[in-house]
């Protein structure tokens, strides 16, 4: 954002929240980098404003730590609710913006990609397969590693039921009770209840 107090919309092309940004203040960002996405510079479209405008003004909320909600993953990036808005940065540095149609939409939105694995925190518990042994891991420290015995699917069962077992003794254990992920031997996170 900017501090132009300009009047009229030729000089503040969006506004949200009562925050504005300038026309020179955006076209300025208008290259290739960070948000690119919204520039023009490469077309020979008439530019659109109001796009690059509102990703920059959003940019500026998640560097002030303005989120109604947030998240960061090494393997994803940053995502943040904004009111009815979600803005990512990806682990490349590239900036994007979603606008819906209500917060609660928005948030539902943000939970559900929260539960597929942006969510996940080096510090959180883990259950992970390789497809032959369970892995367990609470709060960045290794607990125990059991053989999967391949047998019927109840077998596997009582295998993970024991590593969700051995979180939740470690949580009451430590007083605390971080995510719980699970993750395949494809790699795939889901959030797992304790």
């Amino acid at each position: 954002m900017c501090n132009t107090k300009q009047r009229g919309n030729r000089f503040a092309p969006v506004v949200i929240d009562d925050h504005h940004i300038c026309v020179s203040c955006v076209t300025s960002h208008n290259h290739p980098g960070k948000f690119e996405k919204y520039s023009w510079y490469n077309t020979t479209n008439p530019p659109n404003l109001e796009e690059l405008a509102k990703v920059l003004i959003l940019y500026s909320f998640s560097l002030n730590n303005s989120e109604d909600a947030f998240c960061n993953s090494e393997g994803w990036g940053y995502l943040g609710q904004f009111g009815n808005y979600l803005l990512t940065e990806d682990t490349q540095g590239f900036v994007e913006f979603e606008e819906f149609d209500s917060p609660e939409a928005a948030y539902k939105e943000f939970e559900r990609l929260f539960n597929d694995g942006w969510g996940a925190d080096e510090y959180d518990a883990y259950i992970e397969s390789n497809g032959f042994k369970y892995s367990v891991s609470f709060l960045g420290k290794s607990l125990e590693v059991w053989t999967n015995n391949r047998g019927t699917d109840y077998d596997q069962g009582i295998t993970l039921r024991r590593c969700r077992a051995r979180v939740r003794l470690e949580a009451i254990k430590t007083g605390m009770y971080p995510n719980l992920w699970y993750v395949s031997d494809h790699g795939n996170l889901s959030l797992l209840s304790y």
